[in-house]
């Protein structure tokens, strides 16, 4: 046998290798990838193991789930034939949320410079970072220069005031410094920061998607992440401390199985869909009660019966969030859900009745397109993994591939990576060559 032809092509000189990092509830996935800039991206490695020491979202046992990070990267460099160093990070921990705001300045000399677009920036992280909060990520939007809008980039100009539109995603220090030692505690350096919500939005949406308005809600095991955008901008971002774990959990307590069997009989027979079949269609299941093992029937109408609650809880949380945000209309007329939690039959329609008795647009606008989300094929993966659930991962090394490329052709895209400090700096001195 030729080991030669297994093997994967040569990298482009120069081409950069990306590891992505999504540590959740019940899985954690490590990516290892390469691209070239305005082409498709290839995987190198994978890395899928059952995640330990975690509960919605929050590290509770360093230990269990340093040895299920170490287990999920050394089986993608192994793949990848690489050893990474730095790798890029889902965040979904830490009451995660983002805040939208203006940074303004004044402009002493009469003409814009560098260190005042510094002020102003540094500024904004100082607001966005109150209160024992981390900055996950930071966006400008917009330059304003004395009111006049859309500068893209004030420097050199005339004027008396400057400002900036801000967009920051922050999380609670706590948590993320616990997440960042396990991490580092495998020797890698969190190169980078991606909020979960935005990651997995930005796989799972078209840009122009982004630009008309979408509402993007990532059920995982253990959280429910929301991602808003409309003109092309993140409008709203938000992580709750509910999944579809418990779904699990109820259909374990309420047949009386094992969590693993309640796990099993969810991925292959549960359903939202009100069939009249479901009440003939009953499947076997396994029950135990410490001592002996049995096995017991129950209809797929039963099941649903034990999903459907739970389901319109979670909805009804996001639901109260995105009422809260005062989204424009035309987000929630286009509703994406992707994570782990989309894969149960029929939650897209079920999803798609629901709204707000109130009047307020919430989850879904009456009459809203939703749809099931999955990630972009990326070269060398297989289809079983272009599922909702690994959405969060593919979409944080596109991402961490744009940021590569932005940083290296002087682009200002402007989202925070490995360090905010560094970032100014870099930003500045890109501009002046």
């Amino acid at each position: 046998m030729d080991r030669s032809s297994s093997r994967p092509p040569p990298l482009p000189r120069g081409a950069p290798v990306i590891a992505a990092l999504d540590i959740g509830t019940s899985k954690v996935v490590c990516l290892i990838a390469t691209g070239e800039q305005g082409g498709r991206t290839r995987l190198l490695g994978i890395g899928h193991q059952r995640s330990g020491g975690m509960k919605a979202g929050m590290v509770i046992d360093p230990d269990a789930a340093e040895l299920a990070v170490r287990a999920a990267v050394g089986q993608a460099e192994r793949m990848a034939g690489v050893t990474m160093e730095q790798v890029s990070i889902a965040v979904a921990c830490g009451r995660l949320k983002s805040q939208r705001f203006v940074a303004r300045v004044r402009v002493d000399t009469g003409i814009a410079h560098d260190g005042d677009v510094a002020r102003a920036l540094a500024g904004g992280e100082a607001y966005a970072a109150r209160g024992g909060r981390t900055l996950i990520q930071f966006h400008n939007e917009a330059w304003h220069l004395d009111g006049a809008e859309g500068v893209a980039d004030p420097r050199g100009m005339a004027g008396s005031e400057l400002s900036a539109d801000l967009v920051a995603v922050t999380a609670d220090d706590g948590p993320l410094q616990n997440l960042l030692a396990v991490v580092e505690r495998c020797y890698l350096e969190p190169h980078q920061l991606a909020a979960t919500p935005y990651a997995s939005a930005m796989a799972v949406t078209t840009e122009e998607e982004r630009q008309l308005g979408v509402l993007v809600v990532d059920i995982g095991a253990g959280v429910t992440s929301i991602a808003a955008f409309f003109g092309g901008r993140l409008a709203m971002a938000e992580v709750l401390p509910v999944g579809a774990q418990l779904v699990t959990f109820d259909i374990a307590r309420r047949l009386g199985t094992s969590v693993t069997e309640a796990e099993r009989i969810k991925t292959l027979y549960g359903t939202l869909l009100p069939a009249r079949s479901n009440d003939h269609e009953s499947f076997s299941f396994s029950v135990s009660d410490g001592v002996d093992e049995t096995t017991a029937r129950v209809s797929r109408a039963e099941l649903r019966s034990l999903i459907v609650p739970r389901i319109h809880g979670i909805a009804a949380l996001v639901n109260e969030r995105v009422v809260a945000a005062k989204l424009e209309r035309s987000i929630c007329e286009r509703v994406v859900l992707t994570g782990g939690g989309a894969g149960i039959e029929g939650i897209d329609s079920v999803w798609g009745g629901l709204g707000d008795t109130s009047g307020n647009v919430g989850a879904a606008a009456r009459g809203a397109s939703v749809r099931i989300g999955r990630p972009s094929p990326i070269d060398g993966m297989s289809t079983d993994m272009l599922g909702p659930a690994f959405a969060t991962v593919s979409g944080l090394i596109g991402d961490s591939l744009q940021q590569h490329f932005a940083a290296r052709t002087g682009g200002l895209r402007g989202w925070r990576g490995g360090g905010y400090v560094s970032w100014i700096g870099n930003w500045l001195s890109r501009a002046k060559g």
